[in-house]
């Protein structure tokens, strides 16, 4: 008779591994990294927190690198999930859904500062190709409001791969100051405002014309 693989993550004789075990040791993870941050995260507490053995993350993901590299990826699918969300509510209004997904990924930064520290922080396997791909996904929504905005733009063009760093820089720089409290002038209660006015500069430089595809 074949044995049923245990709350701890081990692997019966069927061959089937416990989904729910490795689901709660990535959801603990994810409270304990938003508590504590990736400098003090422990595998152990993450199981503890998780109700398996303490063997069990390490079977999933190996170490805490993994472990958060995992937590990462998650993060990633929804700062992804939140910038498209933004521009698909502005869909008849390409130069709003641009400002949006702006707006999107520093309000993510904001409201979610652990994951997002974790997701571009050096505690995770920077090198991982699940890790490259989640960059390049991270990057559709921006991408795809920006061609929204030049239909007729080459996006494979080195004039579009600018336009799209200069956006890029500009929220990812102003999330880091933002979490990190220093935006000069602000306050924490002034930085939705001052997000809100660094994203509507960065709008005219980004709607200036692309030189046309050629077909």
């Amino acid at each position: 008779m074949s044995s049923e693989s245990g709350d701890d993550g081990t692997v019966g004789s069927s061959g089937a591994v416990s989904d729910d075990a490795r689901e709660r040791v990535l959801t603990a993870a994810e409270a304990l990294l938003a508590e504590r941050g990736s400098g003090a995260f422990s595998l152990r507490e993450a199981a503890r927190r998780a109700n398996v053995s303490h063997a069990a993350p390490g079977y999933f993901f190996g170490d805490a690198r993994g472990l958060l590299t995992a937590v990462a990826v998650r993060s990633n699918a929804r700062l992804t999930s939140a910038m498209d969300q933004a521009r698909r509510r502005h869909r008849d209004d390409p130069y709003e859904a641009l400002l949006a997904v702006g707006r999107a990924y520093v309000r993510f930064a904001l409201d979610s500062t652990a994951e997002f520290r974790n997701l571009f922080g050096d505690a995770i396997a920077v090198d991982d190709p699940v890790i490259e791909q989640c960059r390049l996904e991270g990057a559709l929504p921006l991408m795809a409001a920006l061609s929204e905005l030049h239909p007729d733009a080459d996006p494979t063009s080195e004039e579009f791969g600018t336009r799209m760093n200069l956006a890029w820089t500009t929220v990812h720089g102003t999330a880091v100051l933002a979490i990190d409290h220093r935006l000069i002038g602000t306050s924490p209660t002034a930085i939705s405002r001052i997000v809100d006015q660094v994203v509507d500069a960065l709008g005219p430089a980004l709607v200036a014309p692309l030189r046309r595809r050629m077909d």
